[in-house]
C-alpha cells in the first residue's frame, strides 16, 4: 500500500506543474497573437498611408483627412501632429466636416499648432453646421465649460440634444446630466432617466452585432459575482472553489478585451490610457498570469483537501 500512497504523493505535483505549463501556453498563445495582431494593423495602415498620399497630393479630401488621421495616431509612420494638421487643414478648407472637427481637437489639445480654444470652436462649428453629431457635442462641451465661448448651459443643451438625437452615447449622456442637475433646462428626473436609458439600449445593440464579446462579458460578472457575493466560511471543503471561478473569470476577461473592437478600444483608450500600446499589452499579461496563477491555486486546494480526507491506511 505504501508505493501507492507515494505514488499519489509524486504526481500530484507533476499534475499541477502540466496543468499550470498548458494555462501558460495558452495564456501567452493569446498575448502573442494580440502583439501579432498590433503588428498587422501597423503594416495595414503604412499600406493605406502609402495609398492615400497619392490621391490626397491630387487634391481628395478624403485621402487627406484619412493621411492626416494616420500621421495623428501614428500608425504605420512615425505620429507627427504638424504634419496630421497639415493634412486635416487641406481637406477642412474643402468642407469635409470630419477633417473640420479634427482640426478642431488638434487646437482644443495643442497638438501641431498651438493651444487656441476660440479656433477650436470655429471649426467644431463648421462641422456641428454640416450635422456631424461628434462635433456638435464638442460644441456642446465648449459653451458648457466656457471654453474659446462665453459659458453658456441653454446653448450647450441645444448642442447636446442635436447630437444625442443622432445616437451619441457622450451627447446622450451629457444631456440626461443636464437634466438631472437643472442646468440650461429645468431639472427633470424622468427626462435625465430617459437619456440615460437611451445609453443603455445603444450599448445592448453594439453588444448585439458581437455576441461573442457580449457572452464573455457577462460570463465574467457570472463567475466573479458568487466570490465576491458568497463568504469564505460558506464554501464548506470546496475551498478550491473560488479560485476556480477567479482564474476562469479572469480568462473570460482576457477573452473580452481581445475581442473588443477598434472603436470600443479607442474610447478606452480615451478615459484609461492603459488600453493603449504597451499599456494593453501589460493588461492582456496581467489576466493571462492571474488566471494562471488562481487555477493553479485551484488545484493546490483541492489536492490538499483530497488529501484530508482520505481515509487513513492501516
Amino acid at each position: 500500500m505504501a508505493p501507492t500512497s507515494n505514488s499519489v504523493e509524486m504526481t500530484s505535483p507533476r499534475k499541477i506543474a502540466a496543468l499550470a505549463t498548458c494555462v501558460v501556453v495558452i495564456c501567452l498563445a493569446a498575448i502573442l497573437w494580440q502583439v501579432h495582431k498590433e503588428r498587422a494593423i501597423h503594416r495595414r495602415f503604412a499600406e493605406d498611408a502609402t495609398r492615400s498620399r497619392a490621391s490626397a497630393e491630387q487634391g481628395d479630401a478624403k485621402s487627406q483627412f484619412k493621411l492626416g488621421k494616420i500621421y495623428s495616431l501614428g500608425k504605420g509612420v512615425p505620429r507627427d501632429y504638424a504634419e496630421a494638421v497639415r493634412w486635416y487643414r487641406k481637406a477642412a478648407d474643402q468642407g469635409d466636416a470630419h477633417a473640420q472637427y479634427a482640426l478642431g481637437f488638434m487646437y482644443y489639445n495643442g497638438q501641431g499648432v498651438p493651444r487656441d480654444y476660440a479656433e477650436a470652436v470655429r471649426w467644431f462649428r463648421n462641422a456641428a453646421d454640416q450635422g456631424y453629431a461628434t462635433a456638435q457635442y464638442s460644441l456642446g462641451l465648449m459653451y458648457r465649460n466656457g471654453l474659446g465661448v462665453p459659458h453658456d448651459d441653454a446653448e450647450a443643451v441645444r448642442w447636446y440634444r442635436k447630437a444625442a438625437d443622432q445616437g451619441d452615447a457622450n451627447a446622450q449622456y451629457a444631456l440626461g446630466f443636464m437634466y438631472h442637475k437643472g442646468q440650461g433646462v429645468p431639472q427633470n428626473y424622468a427626462e435625465a432617466l430617459r437619456w440615460y436609458t437611451k445609453i443603455a439600449a445603444s450599448c445592448f445593440a453594439s453588444t448585439q452585432a458581437r455576441p461573442l464579446q457580449r457572452w464573455t462579458s457577462i460570463l465574467v460578472l457570472v463567475l466573479a459575482l458568487p466570490v465576491a457575493a458568497v463568504p469564505k466560511r460558506r464554501w464548506g471543503p470546496a475551498t478550491w472553489l473560488p479560485s476556480a471561478l477567479l482564474s476562469a473569470a479572469l480568462a473570460a476577461a482576457l477573452a473580452h478585451a481581445l475581442l473588443l473592437s477598434d472603436t470600443s478600444l479607442a474610447l478606452l483608450a480615451r478615459v484609461l490610457p492603459i488600453f493603449s500600446g504597451v499599456g494593453r499589452v501589460l493588461w492582456l499579461a496581467f489576466l493571462a498570469v492571474g488566471s494562471a496563477t488562481f487555477a493553479i491555486t485551484a488545484v493546490v486546494q483541492a489536492v490538499r483537501g483530497s488529501k484530508r480526507s482520505r481515509p487513513a491506511l492501516n
